[in-house]
């Protein structure tokens, strides 16, 4: 449900940017920053308390529009959230809002897990090959992880491109029913 609801309100934030003309990547900066502060442990601890007002959080909330300057449909809309008990869903709003903008941009982001510390060079071949595969520009993190013995998995939107030796090795044994 609350996935459903932050797209919801992730593509109401979408439709204001458009209809005043402001760009929505704009707006993503501005969200990665506010949600860098909302998402912490001890913002979240608060904004979830029961036996604080929202009057009381509303003060907290208005000292955050003021230090990041925040226009007044971003204003208003952190408010909203909040008189509606759905700040809890920030985060989801954030990503769901980060979709929209790489649709809207025609960007695909995801992360990269390979068994060892790829090269410059590495990196950028897989983003080049990735992008010509896609018709996509992508940027994507980079991980290691020696579990998945050599190889690239790349995590990219809702796909998975698995290339490890790990996966190659059990869709083996899956072939030769070898697992016995």
């Amino acid at each position: 449900m609350s996935r459903r609801l932050s797209k919801i309100y992730a593509k109401s934030l979408m439709m204001i940017a458009k209809d005043n003309k402001i760009e929505p990547d704009n707006y993503l900066k501005i969200l990665k920053n506010l949600n860098d502060i909302l998402s912490k442990p001890w913002m979240k601890r608060f904004l979830s308390m029961p036996n604080i007002s929202i009057s009381e959080k509303s003060t907290v909330i208005q000292e955050l529009i003021e230090s990041f300057k925040l226009d007044r449909f971003l204003s208003r809309f952190l408010i909203f959230l909040l008189d509606n008990r759905r700040i809890d869903i920030f985060e989801g709003i954030v990503e769901a809002f980060k979709d929209y903008c790489d649709q809207l941009y025609g960007r695909l982001t995801g992360t990269a897990v390979s068994a060892i510390e790829l090269t410059k060079k590495e990196k950028l071949e897989i983003e080049r090959s990735l992008g010509s595969l896609t018709g996509k520009s992508i940027s994507l993190d980079y991980k290691v992880d020696e579990n998945i013995w050599g190889g690239i998995v790349i995590y990219a939107g809702n796909v998975v491109y698995d290339g490890s030796v790990r996966h190659i090795v059990d869709k083996l044994r899956q072939q030769f029913d070898l697992t016995n």
